[in-house]
C-alpha cells in the first residue's frame, strides 16, 4: 500500500510540474508575441512615416529600411578614412560629412513625427531620396544618353542580353524561379530578378555570365557600392507602381527596354513621362518621385527591361571614392 501511494504521489507530482510547464511556456508565447506585434506595428508605421510612397517588405533593403544603420555605418568609416591618397580632396571629405549629418537629421526629424498626414508630400521639382542626399549635384529627371557614351555597349548586345533573360525567363527550375523577388505594386505584379544586390553579386550572375561581363565593363556603373542595383524587372499587365522615392540622388539609373508592347508601358519621373521602347534606353534620377504604368490588357505582353544604377555625371573621381568608402557593399 504504501508502495502504490508512492507511486500516485509521484504520479501527481510529475503530472503538476508538467501542467506548470506548459502554462510558463504560453504565458511567455503570448508576452512574446504581443512584444512582436507591438515592434511590427511600430515599424510599419515607422515606414509610413518615413515615406509615404511604396516600400517593399525587405528589413535588408537599405531604401526601405530607414537608413539610420546605413548612414551611422557610412559616417563612422569616414571618421577613419586616410586622406595620404593625393588624389582625394579633403574638402570632399567634410562636404561629405556634412550631408551625411543632414540626411541623419532629416530622418530622425521625419520620425518624431506622429501624424504622417503633417508631414508635406516630396515636390516633384526636386530630387528626395529616402536615405541620403547629396549636394551639389544638378537636379534633372532625365538623363541623355549622350551623357554616358560607353552605353552604346548595350546596343551592340541587346539581342545577347536578351537571350540570356529568356533562358532564366523560361528555365523550370525550382532553384531558379526561387531567386524572383515580387515588389509591392498598387495593381499587378512587379517582379525583379537581381544580378547585383544592393552592390552584391548574386548567383544570377552565374546563370547570366554574358550580361554580367557587360555590365562590369560599363565605366559608370556603380559596382560595390550599397546604393548600385542591376537586374532584369519583369512588369504584367494592368500593372501600377505607385509613387515612390530612391535612396539617394547620387545615381542616375539606365532603363533598357528589352520587350515592350508598343505604347503601353510609361514611365514617369518629377512630373515627366517617357514610353518604354524595345531596345531603347532612358536614363533617369530615380531619387525623384517616379512610377510606372503597364496600361496593356493581355497578359502575354509583359514588359521586360534590364535596369542598373549608375554614377551621377557630377560626381568627381575623388568624391567616387570617399562615397564608395563610406558606402561600400
Amino acid at each position: 500500500m504504501e508502495i502504490f501511494s508512492a507511486y500516485i504521489l509521484y504520479f501527481f507530482t510529475f503530472a503538476l510540474c508538467v501542467i506548470l510547464t506548459f502554462l510558463i511556456i504560453w504565458r511567455f508565447n503570448k508576452r512574446y508575441s504581443q512584444k512582436c506585434t507591438i515592434i511590427s506595428d511600430q515599424s510599419k508605421s515607422g515606414n509610413k512615416i518615413r515615406n509615404s510612397y511604396t516600400l517593399c517588405n525587405s528589413l535588408e533593403c537599405v531604401r526601405c529600411a530607414g537608413g539610420h544603420s546605413t548612414l551611422q555605418t557610412a559616417l563612422t568609416r569616414l571618421s577613419y578614412f586616410a586622406d595620404n591618397d593625393p588624389s582625394v580632396k579633403k574638402y570632399d571629405v567634410e562636404s561629405l560629412l556634412l550631408d551625411l549629418r543632414k540626411s541623419l537629421a532629416l530622418i530622425k526629424k521625419k520620425e518624431e513625427v506622429t501624424d504622417i498626414n503633417t508631414l508635406s508630400s516630396p515636390s516633384i521639382s526636386s530630387s528626395t531620396p529616402v536615405v541620403f542626399k547629396m549636394s551639389g549635384l544638378r537636379e534633372k529627371t532625365f538623363w541623355s544618353k549622350n551623357d554616358f557614351p560607353a552605353l552604346q555597349i548595350l546596343d551592340k548586345y541587346f539581342h545577347q542580353i536578351y537571350s540570356e533573360f529568356i533562358n532564366v525567363y523560361n528555365s523550370p527550375e525550382k532553384d531558379i524561379q526561387g531567386l524572383w523577388k515580387t515588389n509591392s505594386s498598387a495593381s499587378g505584379k512587379w517582379s525583379i530578378l537581381h544580378i547585383f544586390d544592393q552592390g552584391k553579386a548574386t548567383k544570377v550572375a552565374e546563370l547570366c555570365p554574358f550580361t554580367y561581363d557587360v555590365l562590369t565593363k560599363i565605366p559608370y556603373f556603380m559596382n560595390g557600392n550599397i546604393f548600385a542595383n542591376a537586374a532584369f524587372s519583369v512588369v504584367h499587365p494592368n500593372t501600377l507602381i505607385a509613387k515612390h522615392c530612391g535612396s539617394t540622388n547620387c545615381r542616375i539609373r539606365c532603363h533598357l527596354g528589352l520587350k515592350v508592347p508598343k505604347d503601353e508601358c510609361i514611365l514617369e519621373v518629377g512630373g515627366e513621362s517617357r514610353i518604354h521602347e524595345e531596345g531603347k534606353i532612358v536614363c533617369f534620377n530615380d531619387a525623384f518621385p517616379h512610377s510606372v504604368q503597364h496600361k496593356g490588357l493581355n497578359e502575354s505582353h509583359i514588359r521586360v527591361i534590364f535596369m542598373f544604377d549608375m554614377w551621377h555625371p557630377d560626381i568627381t573621381d575623388s568624391q567616387k571614392k570617399i562615397l564608395s568608402y563610406a558606402f561600400s557593399a
